[in-house]
């Protein structure tokens, strides 16, 4: 049994726990269940302070004390803050580390200090891990796995090339995108992805493999952005998961229009300003997407 878990980083009571307030943020937990042994992967980490506040707690709780694989999908603190706060406690136990770094000079210049200043804590604690898998475009293709059915594929890692002799560059076109395959079910993490990489992804051959994904992970919180229309039309998703909050909802008029094209095609959205538990579990032939609130409980089942 997979399942994957959109940690409450982004409720009214929670985007405010994590540096910069009240901007929102990507975590997710992935736990395979087998017979002989659990898998745990967590993918981004939200903000600064979310990782303490929020992610932590629920390890703890949980008797999570060891993960086989935490993955940063680019160099934007409301992705991997709050992972700087899990690889600072001695609780928690990280087998491998998987991410796409850039030059530590291009994100000085790309992002605001506090972005810099949490990266290099970051990288700081990244070099005492027994295990770092630095993904680049030689690793496009290659593949992650977990148990017996479980796998994470590199669709895309930081264009070089493009961003060769810049001293400033969009982060958000600067992702490790991967997609997840787990017996009928698959799903797309595409980061922030935006226009750029979205169009370099379809373009490349990994194009024809995000084709009719089951699930989809909204890029930048659904907001400005957010890939293309021809992306999000050739992900054709069943399932939308959206990490938004109140200022992305509110504030940023292109959400209502990619809301329409990720959910033109009929998919279940499932949108994290809404819900403060969102949960997706698949044996790899049926879905279960729950989604609750202070009010109510929903429940969407679907058959691959």
């Amino acid at each position: 049994m997979l399942t994957i878990k959109l940690f409450d980083v982004n409720s009214r009571e929670t985007d405010g726990l994590g540096h910069p307030e009240k901007c929102p943020a990507d975590s997710f937990l992935i736990h395979l269940q087998e017979a002989e042994k659990d898998y745990y992967v967590l993918l981004d980490g939200a903000k600064k302070g979310q990782g303490k506040a929020v992610i932590l707690p629920y390890l703890i709780a949980n008797g999570i004390a060891e993960l086989d694989c935490v993955i940063v999908s680019h160099p934007h603190n409301d992705h991997f803050g709050g992972i700087v706060d899990l690889l600072g406690d001695p609780r928690i136990t990280v087998k491998q580390f998987v991410y796409a770094p850039l030059e530590d000079e291009l994100v000085k210049h790309s992002d605001d200090a506090d972005n810099y200043t949490f990266w290099m804590e970051l990288r700081e604690q990244v070099k005492r891990l027994p295990d770092v898998w630095e993904v680049n475009e030689t690793h496009i293709g290659s593949s992650l796995a977990f148990g017996k059915e479980l796998s994470l594929s590199v669709l895309a890692a930081p264009d070089r090339g493009e961003m060769g002799g810049k001293t400033k560059v969009d982060l958000n076109n600067a992702n490790l995108v991967l997609r997840l395959d787990y017996g009928k079910f698959s799903a797309l993490f595409p980061g922030d992805c935006g226009e750029y990489q979205a169009r370099q992804i379809m373009a490349s051959t990994q194009g024809s493999r995000i084709q009719s994904v089951t699930m989809l992970k909204a890029s930048h919180h659904g907001g400005d952005e957010s890939a293309t229309p021809a992306f999000i039309q050739a992900c054709d998703a069943k399932v939308v998961l959206v990490p938004c909050n109140e200022t992305v909802v509110e504030h940023r008029p292109s959400f209502v229009g990619n809301l329409h094209l990720l959910s033109r095609n009929g998919a279940k959205v499932l949108r994290a300003d809404r819900a403060r538990t969102i949960v997706v579990r698949t044996d790899g032939k049926r879905v279960e997407c729950r989604a609750e609130t202070e009010v109510f409980q929903e429940t969407s089942i679907l058959y691959l």
